[in-house]
């Protein structure tokens, strides 16, 4: 015979290694998105008490700043915060729809969404002579809990680390499907040998 053909051995060992190169690249992706979800696009709540001043003897007036610094939106946002005696709301600034309750010394703030990028600015007087008078904040969404805003303006540490992760595993994911692809094409360009 003087055309070409392909020997089925080659055929086979074409399907195989195609077979290994997406058994290798499917875990590797599912792994990144699945990473990508949890770490990375999430919401992340945080709270800052400023510095409270005296409204009379025996009352004080205190800001709290509730923020939501992280990559997406939180749902079913709920904030609770304790003061030391009596707690009543001056004003708020927020741009969501949100239900507000007070009830002795908590109030309760409860939004369907916050927004990525997005603040809360609740003006609180208590009745209270100590330093603090705000005791507690408990910040809660269906996506996790929030927690004390970082006072150096610095990015922490696992922040950070979930960026650079995010960026080398997009990168690890490209160099993954250019050796792919030009695997492919060398050994679709060797030419076929003769019987």
């Amino acid at each position: 015979m003087n055309g070409l053909v392909l020997p089925q051995s080659r055929k086979s060992r074409d399907w195989k290694s195609t077979l290994l190169i997406v058994g290798l690249i499917a875990p590797i992706v599912t792994a990144s998105i699945v990473a990508y979800n949890t770490w990375y696009n999430v919401p992340v709540m945080t709270y800052e008490i400023l510095p409270a001043y005296p409204v009379s003897q025996q009352e004080q007036a205190v800001a709290l700043i509730v923020r939501n610094e992280g990559a997406a939106s939180a749902t079913d946002v709920r904030i609770v915060i304790r003061g030391s005696g009596q707690i009543s709301l001056l004003s708020t600034q927020i741009q969501e729809e949100c239900k507000i309750t007070t009830q002795n010394s908590t109030v309760v703030v409860a939004l369907p969404r916050f927004p990525r990028g997005t603040q809360i600015s609740l003006f609180l007087k208590v009745q209270a002579v100590g330093e603090s008078p705000i005791t507690s904040v408990y910040i809660s969404s269906l996506q996790g809990i929030g927690g004390k805003h970082s006072s150096t303006g610095t990015p922490d540490a696992f922040s950070t680390a979930k960026d650079l992760l995010a960026v080398l595993g997009g990168i690890f994911i490209l160099v993954i499907i250019y050796s792919v692809a030009s695997a492919s094409r060398k050994k679709h360009e060797t030419p076929a040998t003769k019987n």
